[in-house]
């Protein structure tokens, strides 16, 4: 995945950074989970299966999770493994705040128009918040929950 945010802030001279760094916080996170957890899968729910016919189930299995939206994703992690139904309400409380806040007009053009410097601004600590509150949940899932902490070790670190 490519964030162009380093370009954005250059050409458009700091114009809009503050709603650009609440999304990098969590609609790219959000896919970038949904994308391990989607590998994830592979190992969780097609371990044990027939040599012969492996290839092709994985190639079928994610053409299958790739028509899902990232939070389809995680909302089926979520309910396939119970250990981590707290971090799950942190983690879509925090996600459903993030769109009150894209979906507010004038919540959305303030973040729009405030000026770089302003990161103590209260709106944005708030909105900002919601994004700390939402990649704590993701920490909590990847690196304490079973079974995706050994994976997250395993495979997604290196």
């Amino acid at each position: 995945m490519a964030v162009d945010f380093a370009q954005k802030r250059r050409v458009r001279a700091g114009d809009g950074w503050a709603l650009r760094t609440v999304k990098l916080q969590m609609s790219r996170k959000l896919m970038y989970a949904a994308g391990l957890l989607s590998c994830y899968s592979c190992k969780l729910e097609l371990a044990g299966q027939p040599p012969e016919h492996g290839r092709y189930r994985v190639v079928e299995h994610l053409e299958g999770l790739v028509r899902k939206t990232p939070l389809d994703i995680l909302a089926r992690a979520a309910l396939s493994f119970g250990e981590f139904s707290a971090c799950a309400k942190d983690l879509f409380s925090a996600y459903d705040e993030f769109l009150a806040v894209l979906d507010d007009p004038d919540r959305r053009t303030y973040l729009e128009k405030l000026a770089p410097g302003q990161e103590a601004d209260p709106h944005y600590q708030q909105a900002h918040a919601i994004g700390k509150r939402f990649e704590g949940a993701l920490i909590e899932m990847f690196f304490d929950s079973q079974p995706l902490a050994e994976l997250t070790r395993r495979y997604g670190v290196f």
